[in-house]
C-alpha cells in the first residue's frame, strides 16, 4: 500500500513541476492553478496517509476525487488551447484513478 501512496506522491510532484517544464507557467496563471492545486492536494494527501495511522481505505477516496478533478480539468485545459497540458492532466488523472482502484482492491482482499 505504501508503494501506491509513494507513486501518488510522485505523480503530485510531477504535476507541480509540469507547468514549468512545459513552459506555460507565466502566460496562463489560471491554467497553472488548474494543475498546481490538484498536484499539491495529491502530495499533501499522500503525505498525510503515510504519516497517520488512519485506515487507507477511508482516505483513498480523496485521491480518487483528485483524479476525477484532473480528468475533468484536462478538458478545461484543452479549451484553453493547451493540448500538452491537457494530455498531461488526463494521463496523470487516469493513473491516479487506476492506482486508487488497485490499492482499494488490495485492501479489500486483505480485510476479507
Amino acid at each position: 500500500m505504501k508503494r501506491v501512496t509513494f507513486a501518488d506522491m510522485a505523480l503530485g510532484g510531477w504535476l507541480l513541476a509540469s507547468p514549468f517544464i512545459f513552459g506555460y507557467s507565466l502566460s496562463r496563471p489560471v491554467t497553472v492553478a488548474e494543475v498546481l492545486v490538484p498536484g499539491l492536494f495529491l502530495v499533501l494527501t499522500s503525505a498525510w496517509m503515510l504519516a497517520s495511522h488512519v485506515a487507507p481505505l477511508r482516505t483513498s477516496w480523496l485521491q480518487a476525487v483528485d483524479g476525477l478533478w484532473l480528468v475533468i480539468g484536462s478538458f478545461v485545459l484543452l479549451f484553453s488551447r493547451l493540448p500538452g497540458g491537457s494530455l498531461n492532466n488526463l494521463i496523470v488523472g487516469l493513473l491516479v484513478l487506476t492506482l486508487t482502484v488497485i490499492a482499494d482492491g488490495a485492501l479489500l482482499k486483505q480485510t476479507t
